[in-house]
């Protein structure tokens, strides 16, 4: 586990264009230390991990790489359901037709 979560720390620190100096550092850590944690030989405790997906705005769900519970993919459908409803409420009768009949069709395809 400690490998992939080194590479989860260089791919999150690469996205926001970060070195491990500069990682390490708004970490308060130390910059060797870090590089170790990186390749896979130290690892970081669970309070630096959260700290470290605050530091980047994710869940610790998302930096672990998990996949969403059921309970919680059934809430994000609901809650796309409200959204789409809510815009399908703004729109005249033939754009709904022409919604119904694009989300017919992109059924059919999948």
């Amino acid at each position: 586990m400690m490998d992939t979560l080194g590479a989860r720390l260089k791919k999150y620190r690469l996205l926001h264009g970060l070195t491990q100096e500069a990682l390490a550092d708004a970490l308060n850590v130390n910059a060797s230390y870090y590089g170790r944690v990186e390749r896979g030989e130290r690892q970081f405790g669970l309070p630096k991990l959260l700290e470290i997906c605050d530091y980047f705005n994710i869940s610790f769900d998302d930096f672990l790489g998990r996949k969403p519970s059921h309970e919680k993919r059934e809430a994000e459908k609901n809650t796309h359901i409200h959204e789409i409803t809510a815009a399908l409420n703004k729109c005249t009768l033939d754009q709904i037709l022409i919604t119904r009949r694009f989300i017919e069709h992109m059924l059919d395809l999948y």
